[in-house]
């Protein structure tokens, strides 16, 4: 018979807190995440709205999909912190200040603090996965429009030497916007590209993570993913001055600006993950073997 095991010396050394055990499984998880939803359900109706009239603000919708495609993966996780529930508590707490002093549209911003902190509170992904939520609430319209439009013009003054320069009849406007033939193309303070600056930079972080990079190597990754976009708007803003300048409606290029702004940004952002998927996938045979190859591999 072995030694006998004092019951209070093994609850001090257990390695899983009973909050981390009780706070496992998809229920308690589906319980919470559901709990936080409706905590925050006064944020919802200006959200919606927000996704409805400005198209740039849908890329943030890719980001739930992508934090829980890298907590799959996730070999870093830690269990529960207490600076975890720190930040739910924070951004429950933002919410009601911001909506106390009826400013709706910023309280939405601690949606993304309290669903960081509670993945940290639950212990279910680490750190570097975690801060992948906070993309998945859309940046302030009020910032995009304040620094939106000084890009946008930096933008169309590239965009008229460039094709003045190839010879094509196009005009910058004083506001921002080109105009051609009589026909005024007007850009909007998405088309500055902060917004996709801001969702590269998300995309660049989920590289980083999974690559297993560290933090200074999570920075440089969201770093230079951000500062590839100013370039990369410079072009799709020349190019829709091109097509404008060759004879396309001022609609027609709005339409494009506006599909780019969040489903382009997007496409770009998962073309390596979907490059990889495809070239990881296993190859099926391309015929079933014959009754000869059977007989040929039984002898």
């Amino acid at each position: 018979m072995g030694p006998r095991v004092d019951p209070a010396a093994t609850a001090s050394i257990d390695p899983e807190p009973k909050t981390h055990r009780r706070w496992e499984g998809s229920g308690w998880q589906l319980m919470l995440w559901l709990g936080l939803l409706v905590a925050f359900s006064p944020v919802w109706p200006d959200l919606l709205e927000l996704l409805i009239e400005q198209p740039w603000s849908r890329v943030a919708l890719v980001f739930p999909w992508l934090a829980w495609m890298a907590s799959r993966e996730d070999s870093g996780r830690s269990a529960p912190t207490a600076w975890g529930r720190g930040l739910l508590v924070f951004g429950l707490a933002f919410e009601l200040l911001a909506i106390g002093a009826d400013v709706v549209r910023v309280a939405r911003l601690g949606l993304g603090v309290a669903a960081v902190g509670l993945c940290l509170a639950g212990g279910w992904t680490s750190v570097r996965v975690a801060l992948l939520l906070l993309w998945a609430v859309p940046m302030p319209a009020s910032l995009l429009n304040q620094l939106g439009p000084m890009l946008a013009r930096l933008h169309a003054s590239v965009a008229d030497w460039t094709l003045s320069t190839a010879g094509l009849a196009v005009d910058r406007l004083g506001t921002g916007g080109l105009r051609s033939g009589g026909e005024e193309l007007v850009l909007g303070a998405a088309d500055g590209g902060l917004q996709s600056m801001v969702a590269f930079a998300g995309f660049g972080w989920f590289w980083a993570t999974r690559r297993g990079a560290p933090m200074t190597g999570l920075l440089r990754g969201a770093g230079g993913w951000a500062l590839s976009a100013l370039p990369l708007q410079m072009i799709v803003v020349t190019t829709a001055g091109a097509a404008f300048a060759a004879g396309a409606s001022a609609d027609r290029v709005r339409a494009a600006l506006d599909l780019f702004s969040w489903l382009g940004v997007m496409a770009i952002g998962l073309a390596p993950f979907l490059w990889q998927s495809a070239a990881n996938a296993p190859v099926p045979s391309c015929s079933p073997a014959s009754p000869l190859d059977r007989g040929r591999d039984r002898r």
